[in-house]
């Protein structure tokens, strides 16, 4: 078992550890030894790997000793059971990693002197502060609990798998840089693949959460991460619309957490256009509002529909809210004319109409007369009557399709044709 673990091919360590979790019951504390084993063995795995490097005149025996002995703990039940500090561990890894590198590289360590985790760019007006790499092997950890998923959990082991994925998440949170002044500072870098299986895992579960076991207390940190580390916030939005569809019981059970991450969104600082830089701010609220038709096909999913309907009042302040954004703008009539967000295609009108006259110039690039061309030949092929017969709701429908025909477009002028017409028969 002990080999299968600490196996060099990380699927040789995600085989063995899918295996016991379905002999769990047999293995009794074993499974959990494993656990509190593979975690150990990501600390040691890196510099072990470092250090035994057959080009580094290093004592490689020590290294394989440590490795037998942990090997042998566990075979003896010595190791214990319980899951071990992973903040602690990954401290340690970085010390022996650091240590290695200073008597291999000494005249490099000296000048290099202490690790550095921000600095000023040459061209730039702020502060790059960057991720701080785990220094474990998190690949390890990744393939011991690829079998993680809180749907199969039992009644009593809830609690536990739950703790497994705070853990993890609170090892992610802890590398993101924390922002003082966004005006004099930003973070330069991307999640990596340890966030991103992090970040399926909390999206993943968070459906699966009763009321009692709090699910926003796993979503709510990352949304108030807010525009500076608008990266890792946007790729949490890829993984719930993916993870977190799959996993919700039904539509209305999806759709109402997702509700309270927008209602969330909506009131808080970290989100506001006003404190934020649009730039950074613009990619949250397309990924927050289900915009990225690229990323996932939430549009295109029928049984959703109905869900997405109910959804008008919060997506109405949502409008108010961020639709001074152009390219928001052009994302959402992109998403509003699909299947599944059919239900919201007539409230839209008058958002859009409120939104779409402070536009200037430039604002309308990047698609914008296209999808909201397209966006009105859907409003009058689907729901002419309607609208015709709505004063108010033809009233913002002619503005729409004025400010489209005013920039001269043949597309436009064509559509401005047909509902004349329409009109007139």
């Amino acid at each position: 078992m002990a080999t299968g673990v600490t196996g060099f091919h990380y699927g040789t360590t995600a085989c063995t550890l899918f295996s016991a979790c379905r002999r769990r019951d047999q293995l009794a504390e074993d499974f959990d030894r494993m656990l509190a084993l593979a975690i150990h063995w990501a600390g040691l795995r890196a510099p072990y790997t470092l250090a035994t490097r057959p080009q580094f005149n290093l004592p490689r025996e020590d290294w394989h000793e440590r490795k037998r002995a942990l090997i042998q703990g566990f075979v003896d039940r010595r190791l214990a059971a319980e899951l071990p500090d992973i903040r602690a561990i990954n401290a340690t890894a970085a010390d022996e990693i650091e240590a290695i590198h200073a008597q291999q590289f000494a005249e490099l360590a000296r000048s290099r002197g202490a690790t550095r985790r921000s600095r000023r760019r040459a061209g730039r007006s702020r502060e790059s502060l960057y991720p701080q790499t785990l220094r474990l092997d998190s690949h390890v950890i990744s393939s011991a609990f690829a079998w993680l998923d809180l749907r199969s959990a039992r009644p009593e082991e809830r609690a536990k798998w739950r703790g497994f994925i705070r853990n993890f998440l609170t090892l992610v949170l802890g590398s993101i840089p924390k922002i003082d002044d966004p005006r004099e500072q930003e973070i330069d870098g991307l999640p990596d693949q340890f966030d991103n299986w992090v970040f399926g895992l909390v999206a993943g579960a968070v459906p699966s959460l009763t009321a009692a076991e709090d699910p926003r207390s796993l979503w709510q940190p990352i949304l108030d991460l807010g525009s500076p580390a608008h990266q890792w916030v946007e790729r949490f939005f890829w993984d719930w619309f993916t993870n977190g569809l799959e996993a919700a019981q039904s539509p209305e059970n999806f759709t109402r957490l997702w509700t309270e991450m927008i209602e969330h969104a909506l009131a808080s600082p970290a989100w506001d256009p006003s404190l934020n830089r649009s730039y950074d701010l613009d990619g949250m609220v397309r990924e927050l509002l289900g915009l990225n038709s690229r990323m996932h096909n939430l549009g295109q999913n029928l049984a959703f529909g109905p869900a997405i309907a109910r959804m008008e009042n919060v997506f109405e302040r949502a409008a108010q809210r961020w639709f001074g954004r152009p390219k928001v703008v052009t994302w959402f009539l992109n998403f509003v004319v699909q299947p599944a967000a059919t239900g919201l295609l007539l409230a839209a009108i008058p958002w859009l109409a409120a939104a779409v006259p402070s536009f200037d110039a430039y604002d309308w690039k990047h698609g914008l007369e296209e999808n909201l061309i397209a966006f009105l030949h859907a409003c009058w092929e689907r729901e002419h009557r309607r609208i015709a017969s709505d004063p108010s709701l033809q009233g913002a429908f002619l503005s729409l399709l004025a400010s489209v025909v005013s920039r001269g477009g043949h597309a436009a002028i064509a559509l401005r044709d047909r509902v004349v017409n329409s009109a007139s028969g």
